[in-house]
C-alpha cells in the first residue's frame, strides 16, 4: 500500500514507524515545525523520490531518529540534513 496523505497532517505524532511494510510510492509531506515528531522509520520498505521533499517537510528541532534505508529513494541526501540539531541515528 501506500502512506496516506493524511498521515503527514497529524500533528500530535512523536513517533511513525512503517519499516518492513512493503510500502511503495512518495512519501507525503508532514507539518514541519508545528509537528512534533521525534521518530520516522520508513526503512526496508519500496519508497520512492527524492530525500529533499522529505527532509524539507520535517521538523528540524525535534527530529531525533530518522531511518530512510533499503527503498528505491534517487540522489544524494542533501546539505539539509545538518540543520536536524537533534538527529542521533541516521
Amino acid at each position: 500500500g501506500t502512506i496516506p496523505i493524511s498521515l503527514g497532517e497529524a500533528l500530535m505524532l512523536s513517533q511513525v514507524d512503517l519499516g518492513h511494510n512493503r510500502v511503495s510510492g512518495s512519501v507525503p509531506a508532514f507539518g514541519t515545525d508545528r509537528m512534533r515528531l521525534r521518530e520516522l522509520s520508513l526503512d526496508e520498505n519500496e519508497l520512492t523520490g527524492s530525500f529533499e521533499p522529505i527532509l524539507a517537510s520535517l521538523p528540524t528541532a525535534s527530529m531525533e531518529r530518522l531511518r530512510l534505508a533499503t527503498n528505491l529513494f534517487l540522489g544524494t541526501i542533501p546539505t539539509l540534513i545538518g540543520e536536524f540539531q537533534g538527529l542521533v541515528e541516521i
